[in-house]
């Protein structure tokens, strides 16, 4: 455990969202990045976990598979 595992949303300064990863998700937020329009990060992880994300609801959108290291 760590702060790793969680992925805050500020908008305008403001919490808005927490997008957690765990033991079935790949553990922690290596690396992100936000779409231009900002409304979807894309996240990767522990053992080849890359996902993006909703950054409104926080919710996963799509899991990218194939990769089998860490991201």
């Amino acid at each position: 455990g760590g702060d790793d595992e969680e992925l805050h949303v500020f908008v305008d300064g403001r919490r808005t969202q927490t997008i957690r990863r765990d033991v079935t998700s790949g553990f922690v937020h290596r690396a992100f990045g936000l779409t231009p329009s900002g409304d979807v990060v894309v996240s990767g992880g522990d053992s080849g976990a890359l996902s993006s994300f909703s950054t409104t609801s926080g919710g996963k959108l799509r899991d990218f598979v194939g990769h089998t290291g860490d991201i």
